[in-house]
């Protein structure tokens, strides 16, 4: 699937692109935060000797990644397109969000991200093609505002959970237009009926909710994308023509209205559902939490 008319300077097109090529794990975006994410789990277990310990039983993708996440949210500030670019729409190469222009809107840092995470699942030799997601679609609170974000797959998660009526034990979703550390024993799970996805692709895997296979994948019902069909395909015309995305942008509007959403809280203990609307924590109080036992959420 080849994204149209995304980078358009003074009325020309720079480059049409493929989709999957957004997703860019040997840019310099994708090594640094990659790179910074190991780093940090390095210190951390240098530190204190449990975290061995956090990875066999959580997984080291799954800690890796939420602090690729963490990264992506507290060094890249958000930024309009209009801002930058005298645009109201303008995508962003992972290295030109992370190093060249230091920030980026929903799309610029979910793009990001998932260069970072197509990192990750490589260097921990995580077989899955569907590990992850980058996705294009919306949050719905009654009214479709187009946005993008990450979807994850937890493997320990969904088998210690039995399977929810929602799937939300399956996927677990990476909001990127927060600007705080998340801790990595609290797991943000996919409220569907909020994030409603149109596209999802990565490096090797690109598809949208209208094939019975990707629904297959993400678990969820054919009458769930008819109820949707309708913004779904508005979302892929946007990407695949080039023409304006006929819903407003969640991250155009006044304020950000970064999404408040219920978290999964794995340690210590066993799992239980959370609701928990994280609030702004500095690098230095995230390592001294986590030296003094662990993180709640």
């Amino acid at each position: 699937m080849i994204a149209k008319n995304k980078r358009v300077v003074a009325g020309l097109n720079v480059a049409d692109m493929e989709l999957c090529e957004w997703v860019d794990p040997l840019s310099f975006g994708g090594t640094a935060v990659f790179t910074k994410a190991f780093n940090r789990f390095v210190e951390l277990a240098k530190a204190d000797s449990a975290w061995y310990g956090y990875v066999n039983k959580y997984g080291l993708e799954n800690i890796l990644a939420v602090f690729a996440w963490s990264i992506v949210n507290v060094e890249i500030p958000y930024r309009y397109d209009t801002e930058t670019f005298k645009r109201s729409d303008f995508w962003l190469l992972p290295s030109e969000t992370y190093s060249t222009f230091k920030a980026g809107d929903c799309e610029d840092t979910s793009f990001l991200l998932s260069s970072a995470l197509e990192n990750v699942v490589s260097f921990t030799d995580v077989k899955d093609p569907e590990h992850y997601f980058c996705v294009l679609g919306y949050y719905y609170d009654g009214k479709y505002w187009g946005h993008a974000y990450v979807l994850w797959r937890n493997a320990y998660l969904e088998s210690k959970l039995s399977p929810a009526a929602d799937y939300s034990t399956k996927y677990y979703v990476f909001e990127t237009t927060w600007d705080n550390e998340v801790s990595p024993f609290v797991w943000y799970n996919w409220q569907y009926e909020r994030y409603i996805p149109a596209v999802v692709f990565n490096r090797s895997y690109c598809s949208t909710l209208l094939n019975p296979s990707t629904q297959m994948v993400l678990g969820v019902s054919p009458s769930y994308v008819e109820k949707h069909k309708e913004a779904i395909q508005n979302m892929i015309d946007y990407v695949t023509t080039g023409t304006k995305l006929k819903e407003s942008w969640r991250h155009k509007t006044r304020e950000r209205m970064v999404p408040r959403i219920e978290g999964l809280k794995v340690e210590p203990g066993r799992p239980s559902w959370v609701s928990k609307a994280l609030g702004r924590r500095k690098v230095n109080k995230f390592l001294k939490e986590v030296r003094e036992g662990g993180l709640s959420g």
